[in-house]
């Protein structure tokens, strides 16, 4: 069956190295003739969502994926004291720059929405429109690890701390969309090694939590009585992928997570083919 005309929503999550996991996910996507009509990204799904907006060359991210590494994101002109974060991010933000230039929102060839913390009200900020770099920038900024980024009287870091999966963007658009694919990274945690590092200490704990936070969000989800929600679950495919086995800081991990991706997307085609061989409501 043809797909390419259906309406398909992707939401990515967060999950630093383990992110690249949705590189697979895009691949199996592909495969299927499935082109995302918008996605909607948070912390590491922000990144890969932006890139795959810009320029959907499976092949073009994967050669940028193999330039990132966290530790390439430290020098010594990088840190800061602990009032700020450990990391300024600048390196960051340079070599994001580099690879989508300083596009707009509006620029992008697939609509992209990204969601970051507002810290200083404690609510969700949602990006759809000006900078890309800075949405991502905001998005990744981990506390206490990234330097927060200032947004007039908004004091933003990384999204996943309030929804890293934001699929709440869609359920009032329920209606628009064929079908609603959420791909969430943080079903498994990973033990922590007695070896670890600060970083590593750090991106496990938020695991945990995000872990937590994730199924609370599914939850009242699952509760809401009202149509959109509805209708939103009679069209939403859960994907998590089997990648407990791989830290949030292991980006030499390339090529087994986009594997982890496309496998746990081969287990979902029968889900979404179900979906998307309905009539439309």
């Amino acid at each position: 069956m043809d797909y390419s005309k259906k309406k398909v929503a992707l939401v990515i999550s967060g999950g630093s190295a383990r992110g690249l996991c949705h590189i697979g996910i895009l691949k199996g996507l592909e495969e299927m003739g499935i082109k995302p009509s918008i996605i909607v990204g948070t912390s590491m799904g922000a990144m890969i969502g932006a890139m795959y907006c810009w320029n959907p060359d499976l092949k073009w991210i994967y050669t940028q994926a193999k330039k990132y590494r966290i530790y390439d994101m430290l020098s010594p002109k990088e840190f800061l004291d602990l009032k700020e974060g450990l990391i300024r991010g600048n390196r960051f933000e340079s070599r994001l720059r580099q690879t989508i230039n300083d596009s707009k929102f509006s620029e992008l060839k697939i609509p992209l929405v990204i969601n970051a913390t507002d810290i200083s009200d404690g609510t969700i900020y949602t990006f759809t429109e000006g900078s890309v770099v800075e949405a991502v920038r905001a998005s990744v900024s981990i506390p206490f690890l990234f330097k927060p980024v200032t947004k007039g009287k908004r004091i933003l870091v990384d999204g996943g701390l309030l929804s890293n999966l934001y699929f709440q963007y869609l359920v009032p658009r329920a209606k628009d969309y064929d079908l609603f694919i959420l791909v969430n990274l943080n079903n498994a945690t990973r033990r922590l090694k007695l070896d670890f590092s600060v970083i590593d200490q750090v991106l496990h704990d938020l695991a945990i939590m995000l872990k937590n936070q994730v199924q609370l969000n599914l939850n009242v989800l699952e509760k809401d009585t009202s149509r959109n929600a509805q209708l939103f679950r009679s069209k939403m495919v859960l994907i998590n992928p089997d990648i407990g086995g791989i830290s949030s800081t292991q980006f030499d991990k390339l090529d087994e997570l986009i594997l982890l991706g496309r496998k746990a997307f081969r287990k979902a085609r029968p889900s979404i083919r179900r979906i998307l061989n309905k009539k439309r409501r």
